[in-house]
């Protein structure tokens, strides 16, 4: 888990393109949408997530048991981007 906190200020690294329809999603959030505080953009991020896999599968699948992990799944993904697509910056 993320050693950064829920107030950190994130923001997309200029020049970089989305590489995954996760990255596009993140992406989204940031610009279009102005989701810019960590915690803030992992709950967007996991309801996107969650929603685009609902979507797919169904409610027929069953997915509503797992939709907790998406949180979790979330974090992982924007400590893996740090760095790479966008930049997590601590609160001043």
């Amino acid at each position: 888990m993320s050693k950064t906190t829920s107030d950190a200020c994130v923001s997309w690294i200029e020049g970089r393109v989305p590489d995954t329809e996760e990255a596009g999603i993140v992406h989204a959030l940031i610009t279009e949408r102005g989701v810019r505080r960590r915690h803030a953009l992992a709950h967007a991020l996991a309801q996107e997530l969650f929603e685009r896999d609902r979507r797919r599968v169904g409610y027929l699948a069953g997915i509503g048991i797992f939709r907790a992990w998406y949180l979790a799944g979330a974090e992982r993904l924007l400590d893996e981007m740090n760095g790479r697509a966008i930049l997590i910056d601590p609160p001043r």
